[in-house]
């Protein structure tokens, strides 16, 4: 028998509201910079919220393990293309932190109980 798995997630509505709020006054506070790291969180966010249900029931977390400090450099690279560009380069941002999200997101296990 084939086993399919279904992505579910549990977003609650009031998650995204939270979540929208906080990412509205950083931008507000840091005139526009926090937009740069949004993505990142907005993506990992999602990703922490979303699981697999097997055909056994059996439920497998998805987990992004991703350090936004460590991208830095990388954002600022950005921030100046996007500059350079006039706004056309911060789509293409976009993909490149949604792969980067991908890479760092792991599967595991419901019943997987770690030690810390």
């Amino acid at each position: 028998m084939e086993k399919k798995l279904q992505l579910q997630t549990n977003i609650k509505f009031i998650n995204i509201l939270g979540h929208l709020w906080i990412w509205f006054f950083l931008t507000i506070f840091t005139l526009g910079t926090a937009l740069y790291f949004y993505p990142y969180y907005f993506f990992k966010f999602a990703i922490n919220k979303t699981y697999f249900v097997t055909n056994d029931g059996i439920e497998k977390k998805l987990v992004c393990e991703l350090s936004v400090l460590s991208k830095i450099g990388y954002i600022l690279m950005w921030i100046i293309i996007t500059l350079l560009t006039v706004g056309i380069g911060y789509p293409f941002y976009l993909y490149k932190v949604w792969s980067y999200c991908i890479k760092k997101t792991r599967i595991i296990d419901d019943t997987y109980t770690p030690l810390n």
